[in-house]
């Protein structure tokens, strides 16, 4: 009983052991910038541990980098919360990718304050900043466009139905 008891115990030693030479590999990994194969084993800290800042602000980098900005939103949101230091950056980054620019132009000026009250330079923040007002007032002037007659015409006589639809007062777009 005792042998099984010791057994026991070097096990779930080993075990932690094993468990934080991966997080510690995976934050390496972070730091890197090898974002893909860091993002597995943070999503399984994310998912033992939802509560910490931390796990998710990382969890939430490597969503974002490897191109789920959809999914990176809530640990983004959690991070943020928990006053995870740079988080208001990256959420913002997702809130923009994923069309949220209000919010995106949100984190960034509350990142921008964060970073004035460190006295830190701010310069990347107020270029994501003006980039999320520039794609909100671009999608607030986006308006409903009805096609009223669509045509085809070769390459050769492209230029003078071009004229013709300059004289008729419409504006023309194309790829």
């Amino acid at each position: 009983m005792k042998g099984k008891y010791i057994l026991f115990l070097i096990c779930s030693l080993f075990l932690c052991e094993v468990s934080a030479q991966t997080l510690e590999q995976a934050r390496t990994l972070f730091t890197k910038g090898e974002y893909e194969q860091a993002k597995p084993v943070f999503k399984k800290y994310t998912k033992s541990q939802p509560s910490n800042g931390n796990y998710n602000y990382w969890y939430g980098v490597c969503c974002l980098k490897t191109g789920e900005a959809e999914e990176a939103v809530k640990p983004l949101e959690i991070a943020v919360k928990k006053r995870i230091t740079g988080g208001q950056l990256y959420l913002g980054q997702a809130y923009n990718e994923t069309y949220r620019f209000e919010d995106a132009v949100n984190c960034f000026e509350e990142y921008i304050a964060d970073l004035s009250k460190r006295k830190k330079p701010t310069e990347e923040a107020e270029k994501l900043l003006e980039k999320s007002k520039s794609d909100l007032r671009m999608l607030k002037g986006v308006e409903e466009v009805c096609i009223i007659r669509q045509f085809r015409c070769g390459q050769s006589n492209f230029p003078e139905r071009l004229q013709d639809q300059r004289r008729i007062g419409q504006t023309v777009y194309f790829q």
